[in-house]
């Protein structure tokens, strides 16, 4: 299995292998220039590794590792990715992208030449997609999503790559109540042909101490990447919400209370084009993390 050691001290990034028996690992190569990773797939027909990542810039990159010797074979500069998935039968990486933090794009890139051709925009409704929550069918190439639409609805779409246009769509319960039946990480098998997914029952009875812990709250995050101004749709209206904001150090760079709010504002100002890490908490408690990728 295949990692990255990241060394907080240089704040460099290391390719890697993991023995899952034994939790050990063994660094193969430095990748130059990274300095943050948030997306990893594997090109098993060419044993090569594709990452979404940051350069040292700030810039969002993909970048081709080669895992036998850990050297990067190609790479270009690739603003807003959402998701990367990489089709092993037909050699195809397909990407969402956001659509200037107006939509969101289904693309293809070609790393070798620096191109990114756009196949479809998706549907005005698909607005937040949770984080996780993507998988890739190789078999009948499709990209099956689990999103939120305008109205907060939860679905599940499967989408031709090819074309863009939507296959199916259908109810998929995601939310933080305790209370109704919840899916959530959804992975397709490509040798087996069948969808995966994390699920919890729902309870007829909550636990009201206050050290208990419920599953994560799957707000919706729109647009992400964050270009200019962007939006937390919370699942209800809490009296008093704190948002805060780390970079990929572990340092706290905002923090902002909001009071009767049912979504979170965040503005771009201030910040630089990175990768970020979200906690939201209530009544001093998280009840949410993720990953927010600022323009």
């Amino acid at each position: 299995m295949y990692g990255f050691y990241g060394d907080e001290l240089t704040n460099k990034y290391y390719l890697a292998t993991v023995d899952l028996a034994s939790g050990s690992y063994s660094i193969l190569k430095e990748v130059p220039g990274l300095s943050a990773v948030y997306i990893m797939i594997f090109d098993s027909i060419h044993q090569q590794l594709i990452i979404a990542g940051v350069d040292s810039a700030s810039y969002q990159r993909l970048y081709i590792a080669d895992t036998r010797t850990g050297i990067i074979i190609s790479q270009m500069l690739a603003p807003e990715i959402m998701d990367i998935q990489y089709n092993n039968n037909t050699g195809t990486l397909y990407g969402l992208v956001s659509k200037n933090g107006s939509g969101i794009n289904m693309v293809t890139f070609d790393v070798a030449k620096g191109i990114t051709s756009v196949i479809s925009t998706l549907p005005g409704t698909l607005i937040g997609i949770y984080d996780g929550n993507i998988t890739f069918d190789e078999v009948h190439n499709r990209y099956i999503i689990n999103a939120g639409d305008t109205l907060g609805v939860s679905s599940l779409y499967s989408i031709d790559a090819a074309t863009g246009n939507v296959i199916y769509k259908v109810p998929a319960p995601t939310t933080d109540n305790i209370d109704e039946d919840n899916i959530i990480q959804y992975r397709f098998d490509n040798v087996s042909g069948n969808l995966y997914a994390l699920h919890w029952e729902a309870h007829t009875k909550r636990n009201t101490d206050s050290g208990s812990t419920n599953p994560p709250h799957p707000f919706i995050v729109y647009p992400n990447p964050v270009t200019g101004n962007g939006r937390i749709i919370l699942d209800t209206v809490y009296s008093e919400v704190v948002f805060m904001l780390y970079d990929v150090l572990g340092r706290l760079v905002r923090m902002q209370k909001s009071s009767n709010a049912s979504f979170i504002n965040i503005s771009k100002g201030g910040l630089a084009s990175a990768v970020y890490f979200y906690k939201i908490a209530v009544n001093k408690k998280v009840i949410a993390t993720g990953k927010l990728i600022v323009e």
